[in-house]
Order: structure tokens, then sequence, then C-alpha cells
């Protein structure tokens, strides 16, 4: 999955792989980035995987920083991992149950 870019209906361009529990994604630099179309992303992902149930989804945004979100009462919540390793972002999201409860930053889920 990550050698294969992915693209929604609104041009966010991106790639993902599953390691153990945690969706990593990256920004590829489409039309909108992933940041934007995140919902889409979120869904597309969801779809093709089946489920997202029980997993953490993080993504690296354009400028190398990974962050995570997460779907709670139909919206798209994010909130912030800090750091740019994405081996340290993996033990971040894993260690922690509910980073959003620290920050959150909502999305209304629109299509």
């Amino acid at each position: 999955m990550k050698d294969k870019l992915h693209q929604t209906s609104k041009k966010a361009l991106f790639r993902y792989w599953v390691e153990k529990d945690v969706v990593l994604i990256e920004d590829e630099k489409g039309e909108v980035p992933v940041t934007i179309d995140a919902w889409n992303v979120y869904k597309y992902i969801e779809k093709d995987l089946g489920s997202l149930s029980g997993k953490k989804v993080i993504w690296r945004d354009l400028m190398g920083e990974w962050d995570g979100m997460e779907v709670e009462n139909g919206k798209l919540n994010f909130f912030p991992i800090g750091c740019r390793s994405q081996e340290e972002a993996v033990k971040r999201v894993s260690r922690v149950k509910e980073l959003s409860s620290s920050s959150p930053r909502s999305r209304e889920g629109k299509s």
C-alpha cells in the first residue's frame, strides 16, 4: 500500500500503510492537502481496509510534522503528536490512549 498512490475525489494525493494498529498516511502534494481533505482521506482508507476500528490514524503533513486524526460522534478530530520522526510518532500514538483530550481540533465530517 505504501508504494501505491491514492487519490480522493477532491484530489488529495497520499500513500498509506498499516504498522500493527497504526495507519500511517503521507501527504504527496496533490491538488488539495490531506489536512484540508482529511474527512475524505479517512473515509477512503476506512473503505479500502474495511474498518478502522481499533486503529490509530496518523499523517505526515507537508511540513513534515506527524499529527493524528480520529472520528468521534461523526466529527473528525485532529490531535498533535509533536514530532517529525515516523518511528517516534508511532511510539507516541501507540502508548497514549487518547491524545485528543489534550487539545482537539474538530472538523465536521463532510463529503
